[in-house]
């Protein structure tokens, strides 16, 4: 019995000291930051660049309103198809307008009079400077999550949305990526494509 209770006074502080140094080695190794990704997962798209819808109008019935305007423009840019003379273009961002993608819009009781959409410095938004306190529930605290937020100037609604996407289609507007485009729309596109030849067919002549 003492020989055995001798051996576990041996035992128990080599055990003690065995785990203190495991306890140490694990808070003291250093921790290598990952290489590659986890088995299993999916890593996220790198945005490279900032694509954003380009459309300024006027009126209730402004072309900014019209659908087959965005489709017009974003079946063009994915056939790298640059400068076509459309009402709504897709623009790549340049600094310091790249921050984020924007929607502008001017409302009223006869509903939208004004959109502005186009590339953004989250800074300047072509407001009235001297009215600012009026746009802060808009410029405060300003959030890139293609939420619409809007503010009372007088009888006008004033309305801003901002957003940046995860990848490089355009994210202030219709989502069309993947999408067909309408047999109306494909016709406007093949018109556009054809009066856009004509044109470079004159400028040669």
């Amino acid at each position: 019995m003492l020989s055995m209770l001798h051996e576990c006074q041996m035992t128990l502080p080599l055990v003690l000291t065995m785990w203190r140094r495991r306890v140490r080695r694990k808070i003291c190794t250093p921790i290598h930051k990952a290489t590659s990704s986890p088995p299993n997962t999916t890593a996220s798209p790198e945005k490279t660049e900032l694509n954003c819808y380009t459309c300024n109008d006027v009126g209730p019935t402004n072309k900014c309103l019209n659908f087959t305007n965005f489709q017009v423009a974003h079946a063009l840019w994915r056939q790298s198809v640059r400068d076509w003379d459309d009402p709504v273009q897709i623009a790549t961002c340049e600094s310091p307008f790249n921050a984020s993608c924007m929607v502008l819009t001017y409302n009223n009781e006869k509903g939208e009079v004004a959109h502005l959409s186009g590339c953004s410095d989250d800074e300047t938004f072509g407001l009235d400077p001297n009215k600012s306190a009026r746009y802060l529930p808009i410029t405060k605290n300003l959030q890139k999550d293609n939420h619409t937020r809007c503010a009372w100037d007088d009888t006008d609604m004033i309305c801003l949305t901002l957003c940046i996407g995860d990848s490089d289609e355009p994210c202030n507007g219709p989502t069309l990526a993947g999408n067909f485009i309408s047999a109306s729309g494909f016709l406007i596109v093949l018109c556009a494509c054809v009066q856009i030849v004509n044109n470079a067919f004159l400028q040669v002549a």
